[in-house]
C-alpha cells in the first residue's frame, strides 16, 4: 500500500499510524508534529487485518482557526489507486480498517 499526507497549516497537530487490525502491531507511526511537509510512505502488508488511523490533537483536521478547509489530505493508494481519500470532512479522528487481500471492512469517522 501507499500513503499520500499532504499537511494543513498545523502539522503539529496531526499524527498517522497503521496497525494490525487484531494483533494491534505497529506497521507505521509518526507522531504529531513529525509530518512537516507533503510525504508519500510505502509498505508491504501481508495477509490480514489493519487500520489506518488520523488524529488531529486539536479537533479541527484540515481546516484552521476560522474552519476554512487548508488543503490537507491523506490518499490510501493500493496498487497506485486510491481506495480511501480524507480531507475537509475530517475533524478530530478517522479510522479506516481493511483487509489484505483487499476488502473494505469500515470507516469511523
Amino acid at each position: 500500500i501507499t500513503i499520500v499526507y499532504q499537511n494543513s497549516d498545523y502539522p503539529g497537530e496531526h499524527s498517522l499510524s497503521l496497525k494490525g487490525l487484531e494483533s494491534g502491531q505497529v506497521y507505521g507511526q509518526i507522531a504529531a508534529g513529525e509530518l512537516t511537509g507533503p510525504a508519500i510512505f510505502s509498505v508491504e502488508l501481508g495477509l490480514g487485518g489493519y487500520v489506518l488511523e488520523l488524529v488531529d490533537s486539536y479537533g479541527d483536521g484540515f481546516r484552521d482557526d476560522s474552519g476554512t478547509y487548508s488543503g490537507g489530505y491523506m490518499d490510501l493508494l493500493v496498487d497506485g489507486e486510491a481506495i480511501f481519500h480524507v480531507d475537509q470532512d475530517f475533524l478530530d479522528r478517522v479510522i479506516f480498517s481493511f483487509q489484505v487481500p483487499l476488502a473494505l471492512i469500515q470507516l469511523f469517522n
